[in-house]
Parts: structure tokens; sequence; C-alpha cells
């Protein structure tokens, strides 16, 4: 488990659900950032939503990069990360980013 793995599960501890909220799309906020700096990252008031994005991705300085909606789940079942793949349009191009850990499987 890294670091970014771990603050995550710290906030997942929250018993205030707002609180947790928060701290949990700030970490992820962060971490999109400190991979590219050039984007920018606004959260919505949205948490854990099957059809509307937890934050969105800009490239302010390339206006013909696409903006990205980030849908953050708490589930690491296959299964509903693919059904929630499925509802959501293609053409969104839409990112899962599953808050726990998906199961190991050897090919």
């Amino acid at each position: 488990m890294n670091i970014v793995e771990q603050s995550i599960a710290q906030a997942m501890d929250e018993p205030d659900d707002r609180m947790m909220f928060t701290r949990v799309k700030d970490i992820v906020a962060r971490h999109l950032t400190r991979m590219d700096p050039r984007a920018k990252v606004t959260q919505t008031e949205f948490f854990n939503h099957t059809h509307v994005p937890d934050m969105v991705l800009d490239w302010p300085g390339r206006p013909r990069t696409p903006r990205r909606f980030i849908y953050l789940r708490t589930t690491a079942d296959q299964r509903e990360l693919e059904d929630d793949l499925h509802r959501l349009p293609s053409t969104d191009r839409p990112v899962l980013l599953t808050l726990g850990q998906l199961p190991f499987t050897p090919r």
C-alpha cells in the first residue's frame, strides 16, 4: 500500500461523512495535481454518485485537451465498476477511481 492509499484509507475512517468526503477528495485532487501540475482539478459537491462526477480535470493551457470527469468509487468489486462504466457516456471519457484495493488476479 502506497502513501496515497494509506491516506485515503485513513480518511475513509472519518466518522463524519461530510468530513470524510472532503478529506478523500482533497487527497485525490492533490495526487492528480502532482501527477500533472498543468491540470486544474475542480471538485464537485457530489461523492460516489452514479451519474455525477466527483471531480473534473481541465487543462486551461491546452484548449484542445478534453476535460475528464473523475468518478470516485468506494467499491473494488469489478462487476460493480464495470456496471458503472457502462452507465456513463463513453463520449465523456470517464475515469473511475476505486478507493479500495482491487483484488490481485495473476495472468
